[in-house]
């Protein structure tokens, strides 16, 4: 059912994580305008990265499920895609944080930690997004 029908698979599913990404995006954006504010050049870099830290873990988890989904020949074949693309989007998440608190030592946590759980937060939503044929 699935190889023959690629539309299916073309991006269409993907819209709502590419309209959650985007929000996450925006939210770092202002987070870290007023983390500037609050914390000066570190409080805006360390927001930057708590937001970076989510987006680029739920972009890679993205292009995971789409390709996984692409290549299914069957139902339990895409819900492992969907799987494989979760256990990629911890790892990214484990992974990024453990290099952002072991090198950039001025960071300032709150700002980072509160981008963090608000991204998180924010992709949590994909599931409200309503798919639709125009974007």
């Amino acid at each position: 059912m699935f190889p023959s029908h690629p539309q299916l698979w073309d991006g269409v599913q993907l819209r709502p994580y590419r309209i959650v990404i985007r929000w996450q995006v925006a939210a770092t954006v202002l987070m870290a305008l007023l983390g500037g504010l609050l914390g000066g050049r570190h409080g805006a870099i360390s927001v930057l990265l708590g937001g970076a830290v989510v987006s680029t873990a739920a972009a890679l988890s993205m292009l995971v499920a789409s390709y996984g989904a692409r290549v299914s020949a069957s139902p339990g074949g895409a819900l492992l895609a969907l799987m494989r693309a979760e256990a990629v989007k911890i790892a990214v998440i484990v992974l990024l944080l453990w290099v952002v608190f072991s090198s950039y030592r001025d960071i300032v946590v709150i700002g980072f930690i509160g981008s963090f759980v608000v991204s998180l937060a924010i992709l949590g939503t994909a599931i409200l997004v309503r798919e639709s044929k125009h974007e």
